[in-house]
């Protein structure tokens, strides 16, 4: 009798005392890097109607602001405020920072800490899962890590979801000038180059920082414009019953949507405005990458096909989208026989098995279509 009235004592306890954001053994704390670009926002805003949230970010969201500015910050305030007060989360659940405003210059001045490099320096030497998504440029990722000599930051790092990687692209016959003759030679050569996306042409010298590391080879999962059948962008073409969706909240008066659709934004830091909305909500359209990334972050069975690729990165002109990819091969891969795969850890950051080349990662080949339109559609509420 002593000894069950104890033990259901202890239970209680344990019970009381445990916080209301562990779940199981599966504890993680969440980074994302973002440039808040309205994908990123409409992600947000769906993510946060998801019990996968607290699921996946048992322990918290921490997110880093790409080029950071006062409207992104009142943003994130809006998109999250509701989130804390629905589910009875204290204010540091989910935490901003403010990140890079620049790339990282190779041999230049520019790798100066910021408020979330700085953050991700500690962030990372905790013996806890990080699992972290980036749809933005990895610049303070790659600072973070440059600064830290101790190899546990990789020991801590769970996994990456990355919005970039490559994808091809159609390149005409350079010797055709003439638009005419163009037009009329449609039976033209036509070459194919592997370009590299936004997200890592934008701050190259800290993709190519983050790449090499052997240590987070496959821990590293791509997703690519190859990795899903929206190419480019979403819109009423590829994506119709999203952007219906967005319309019908936006029609109704959904005030995070109001907000998402009528922020302004710089681009490629000159006053250039581009509207979420184009000639009202019939013209939508959302870059696919990050979208895709951000899903399947939170939702890891909406993955089809993985592929092991080996590749690397070459800057053929002195430009955002001047990198080019050369892939080398794919294979086949499961889960599994990743994790048995040991790699040697490095003591210090001179020793050579701290990077890899050709780079090996994980890329996304295939999704569950269906289910992940299905998905993302119904995380959007009226």
């Amino acid at each position: 009798m002593i000894r069950t009235k104890l033990c259901c004592q202890l239970i209680c306890t344990l019970t009381v005392c445990q916080p209301y954001f562990t779940h199981g053994q599966d504890s993680a704390a969440c980074i994302w890097i973002t440039d808040l670009k309205p994908e990123d926002m409409l992600m947000m805003i769906s993510i946060s109607n998801s019990d996968k949230l607290r699921d996946r970010c048992s322990l918290g969201l921490h997110i880093g602001v790409w080029f950071p500015d006062a409207s992104k910050s009142k943003l994130l305030e809006s998109i999250f405020k509701n989130f804390r007060l629905e589910e009875k989360l204290e204010d540091n659940y989910v935490q901003f920072y403010s990140g890079a405003t620049t790339p990282i210059i190779r041999n230049g001045n520019s790798r100066t800490d910021t408020e979330f490099s700085i953050f991700l320096q500690s962030q990372l030497l905790k013996k806890v899962k990080n699992r972290i998504l980036i749809t933005a440029p990895c610049t303070d990722l790659a600072r973070a890590i440059e600064r830290s000599n101790d190899s546990s930051v990789f020991d801590n790092i769970d996994e990456i979801y990355w919005a970039g990687g490559f994808f091809d692209e159609p390149m005409h016959d350079s010797r055709i000038e003439d638009r005419k003759e163009e037009a009329s030679t449609p039976n033209r050569k036509i070459s194919v180059r592997k370009a590299v996306g936004y997200n890592w042409s934008k701050d190259i010298e800290a993709t190519r920082s983050i790449v090499q590391l052997a240590s987070l080879a496959f821990k590293t999962t791509i997703v690519s414009r190859e990795s899903h059948p929206y190419s480019r962008v979403m819109n009423r073409t590829s994506f119709p019953t999203l952007i219906q969706k967005i319309g019908i909240m936006y029609e109704a008066g959904d005030q995070s949507i109001r907000q998402l659709v009528h922020h302004r934004r710089p681009d490629n830091m000159r006053n250039v405005k581009k509207p979420f909305y184009l000639n009202g909500h019939k013209r939508i359209w959302i870059r696919a990458d990050p979208v895709v990334a951000t899903m399947l972050f939170f939702y890891p069975k909406l993955v089809i096909d993985k592929k092991l690729v080996s590749y690397s990165l070459h800057v053929v002109r002195q430009d955002y989208f001047g990198t080019e990819a050369e892939v080398y091969g794919e294979s086949a891969i499961n889960d599994a026989s990743i994790d048995e795969k040991q790699i040697d850890q490095p003591q210090t950051r001179v020793d050579r098995l701290y990077t890899q080349y050709p780079y090996q990662h994980k890329l996304v080949k295939e999704i569950n279509k269906e289910l992940f339109e299905s998905t993302i559609v119904s995380l959007l509420k009226q």
